[in-house]
């Protein structure tokens, strides 16, 4: 009489099956982790771009004297928490909180210009048209 082996079979689909799913996983770790790097890039890039555009248009308008002015509409991304304009002695900057997976970031955009530090940009994501005044001595940043 001859025994079947059935088992066999079974524990080696099991074994396939159990080495697939942990290719699979491991995969969609990876690309979770990469994909959450890129977006922050992303992010960051969005921003480095809406400050260079606010800072390039207030040195234009600053050069070309008191009653230039200019409109610009530039992307804030999502999770900016605050925008001010600091001053550090004869320095101004533009100072972003943003939210990445990391956690929160502060980065400071330089200005050549002196900018007005009482100026206001509300951190809400989206497309933002700001009106950049040059006045007697320094510019202003004003949204709307």
């Amino acid at each position: 009489m001859q025994q079947v082996k059935r088992g066999q079979i079974s524990l080696e689909y099991l074994i396939v099956i159990g080495f697939v799913l942990f290719v699979i996983i491991a995969v969609i770790g990876v690309a979770v982790f990469y994909s959450a790097a890129i977006s922050d890039k992303l992010k960051l890039n969005q921003l480095k771009s809406f400050a260079n555009k606010v800072i390039t248009n207030s040195e234009s308008v600053f050069f070309a004297g008191s009653p230039a002015k200019a409109t610009i509409t530039a992307y804030l991304p999502k999770g900016v928490q605050s925008i001010s304009i600091e001053q550090d002695g004869s320095e101004y900057f533009i100072v972003v909180l943003i939210e990445t997976n990391s956690g929160l970031t502060t980065i400071a955009f330089p200005s050549d210009v002196p900018l007005n530090t009482s100026a206001t940009i509300s951190p809400q994501s989206g497309v933002k048209r700001l009106s950049i005044i040059a006045g007697a001595e320094s510019v202003s940043i004003v949204e709307g």
